[in-house]
């Protein structure tokens, strides 16, 4: 007659406690119950999404105004693309500046502007930034390289004429690089 061996953690405990020593159900058994403890049971939970990252895409310093964003470069609509010289790929990323004084976006012809991009643990990662002008207004458009579900910082650093430091700007974006 074969032996029913029960893995409810009572019965291996007292089991345990008639013989003195830990029998091979006794030892299965509370592994089991630990490792059920050890994950929160055995419920179908799962962890939560992760948060959104959210910030104003803007920034606004005395009369200066710093607008910022990043995006795929896949999702750039072709004509757009085309008129600024940009091939969208999948593993690509946009961020794109502009510089308002007052309102006024041909305010800002002097400015300077610098985009740095760096992953959650720090790697700095390399934006290739050109300034841009079309029809009197300038814009700074940085490229680079994402991979798949990857969470990049960006900072922004516009050092404008009449400005006694830069205006900062820091966001997050996550991308979903796909093939």
């Amino acid at each position: 007659m074969s032996r029913r061996i029960d893995l409810s953690p009572a019965v291996a405990a007292a089991s345990h406690r008639r013989r003195g020593r830990a029998s091979p159900a006794v030892v299965v058994a509370l592994a089991f119950a630990a490792a059920l403890a050890g994950c929160g049971g055995a419920s179908e939970e799962r962890a939560p999404p992760a948060r959104a990252w959210t910030d104003p895409g803007e920034k606004t310093v005395g009369a200066w105004t710093l607008y910022y964003n990043a995006y795929p470069a896949a999702d750039l609509e072709p004509a757009m693309a085309q008129a600024y010289g940009i091939t969208p790929r999948a593993r690509g990323a946009l961020v794109s500046v502009a510089l308002t004084r007052a309102g006024d976006p041909r305010a800002a012809t002097d400015a300077n502007v610098e985009i740095a991009a760096r992953s959650l643990i720090g790697q700095a990662r390399e934006v290739q930034t050109r300034r841009v002008e079309r029809e009197g207004v300038v814009s700074w458009l940085g490229e680079l390289d994402v991979g798949e579900r990857e969470q990049l910082v960006f900072t922004v650093r516009a050092s404008v004429p009449d400005a006694a430091a830069p205006i900062v700007a820091e966001f997050r974006r996550e991308f979903h690089g796909g093939e």
